[in-house]
């Protein structure tokens, strides 16, 4: 490294780590692993660790943006204010990682993983819904999107027409095989073929057309299982009404496990026909 590199100021980038706050979903896990590689760069940057929460239990390297949320989301999607330059210590750029960037002064971007909850407000939670108007205001006031799909790009382009895009794919999260010996955490599917759903059971997933498409492929192939993994959410109820519409034969056949841990996940993984 040159002597000009070594006094060269690090590039400071702010950095929102809510989803590494509380029960960790797939954005959540996206995040971590992004936050790896990014210590990881050459020249190193300087990492702004941010959260938007009054009462969450932080890492002490955390900033802590203390501003109640839905607060703070009612005046982001309104306005350029509060600004949150100051608490970040004047980043070069802002990272939202959960569809919400704070207003500020310097340049920005957001991760948008799907669109769903833009076209379909109606169907989601008050606070969903306001994150929604805070992230079009960002884009409509310069932010740049960051899509992990083409699908995703291609639906915000046609919410957003004028919006700054780019796709990011996530990228492979390791998921090392279970230990040799580990018993099997779920002995009825030992040996079974099964296909594999794993997230919480939201709307924008449609789990209930998955069930469906298992009942006919449940006709060709006898000892086919279905595993749904994840948290209950705002599809729960419908995707349990696919299944008690399923033939009871078929019925038995799917597996509803909630939420799973890691290691339950690998076992899962490494040993599913597919995953779904």
């Amino acid at each position: 490294m040159s002597t000009a590199q070594r006094q060269r100021p690090a590039h400071r980038v702010a950095i929102d780590v809510s989803p590494l706050v509380g029960p960790r979903s797939g954005i959540g896990v996206a995040v971590a692993h992004l936050l790896d590689a990014l210590a990881e760069t050459e020249p190193p940057l300087d990492l702004c660790r941010y959260v938007l929460s009054f009462r969450a239990e932080l890492p002490p390297d955390t900033v802590r943006l203390r501003l109640p949320a839905a607060a703070a989301l009612r005046a982001w999607g309104h306005g350029p204010l509060p600004r949150v330059d100051r608490a970040l210590g004047r980043p070069d750029v802002v990272h939202g990682t959960n569809y919400v960037v704070p207003p500020s002064r310097s340049p920005r971007l957001v991760s948008v993983y799907d669109c769903w909850f833009l076209q379909h407000p109606e169907g989601v939670h008050r606070d969903v819904a306001l994150a929604g108007r805070v992230l079009r205001r960002s884009l409509r006031q310069g932010a740049v999107a960051h899509c992990s799909s083409h699908a995703t790009a291609d639906a915000l382009r046609e919410l957003e027409p004028g919006a700054r895009i780019e796709v990011v794919h996530l990228g492979h999260v390791p998921l090392p095989p279970p230990a040799a010996g580990r018993p099997a955490p779920f002995s009825d599917l030992d040996g079974v073929p099964f296909v594999v759903a794993i997230g919480t059971l939201e709307r924008r997933k449609n789990l209930p057309r998955l069930v469906e498409a298992f009942g006919l492929a449940a006709s060709v192939e006898p000892e086919l299982a279905l595993v749904i993994a994840g948290s209950d959410g705002n599809d729960s109820e419908r995707v349990q009404q696919a299944i008690d519409a399923l033939e009871p034969a078929v019925r038995r056949r799917v597996r509803c496990l909630g939420r799973i841990t890691d290691d339950d996940k690998s076992w899962l993984v490494h040993r599913a026909r597919a995953l779904a």
